[in-house]
């Protein structure tokens, strides 16, 4: 696995990493507040494919609301044309 050598994967030397970069990415405030970025970008990037689901659902389905489900997923391009 690359996470344990001190390559960038580019050359073909491979030098073993050693347990001061893993303390690192625990330890340093800024690697810490990455990971919470990152999961925040995680967290919204599965919200909007529940909520995509739930329109494509509403709207092939024939559920209830499904012309406003249509309205909503019309609009931006209805939007575009007017601006």
């Amino acid at each position: 696995s690359y996470s344990l050598t001190g390559s960038y994967g580019v050359s073909a030397d491979r030098n073993a990493a050693s347990v001061d970069s893993f303390v690192q990415i625990c330890t340093r405030a800024e690697l810490i507040r990455l990971c919470f970025v990152s999961g925040y970008y995680l967290d919204a990037t599965v919200l909007q494919r529940a909520v995509a689901l739930y329109f494509a659902t509403m709207v092939s389905f024939g559920l209830g609301f499904r012309n406003f489900c249509k309205g909503i997923l019309f609009c931006p391009y209805l939007m575009k044309v007017v601006a």
